[in-house]
């Protein structure tokens, strides 16, 4: 494997390791918050939705504490990223490359993981955005 490959696939892993962080806080404030409001945020999430990020998403928004905005942003990024790097993920892929084209190298017939660029200052920008989300997170 080439330099830059190494690289981008090490840099990809940086991206999906940030996005389990996140993923992992999220479902230990849940935790806090559902025991807290004596269950009924969990009850609130389908039974099909309940352990899938998604699912997660209508909970904190459930509890009051929607993940939108740039933070909602990064985060669709970081998952899409996580699933391209660890599952191959084509439906990943192509929704990465509708919804950030400007995450990809131009030209090339087709679609691939090699396409996507990756930087340490878009890994380091992403990570502030989920700082900054739980500097600002209320105590649940």
């Amino acid at each position: 494997m080439e330099a830059a490959h190494l690289k981008a696939h090490i840099l990809g892993l940086a991206f999906s390791g940030l996005f389990h962080i996140f993923e992992r806080q999220v479902i230990m404030v849940l935790e806090r918050l559902d025991f807290r409001r004596r269950g009924d945020v969990w009850t609130s999430v389908p039974e099909k939705k309940k352990h899938t990020f998604s699912g997660y998403k209508e909970a904190l928004e459930y509890g009051g504490y929607p993940i939108s905005g740039d933070v909602g942003t990064t985060v669709d990024l970081l998952r899409l990223i996580a699933n391209i790097m660890k599952h191959g993920s084509a439906s990943s892929l192509q929704s990465l490359h509708k919804k950030f084209p400007e995450m990809f190298w131009p030209g090339g017939a087709t679609l691939s993981i090699d396409m996507i660029r990756l930087t340490p200052e878009l890994l380091l920008e992403s990570a502030n955005v989920v700082a900054k989300y739980w500097w600002e997170f209320p105590h649940a």
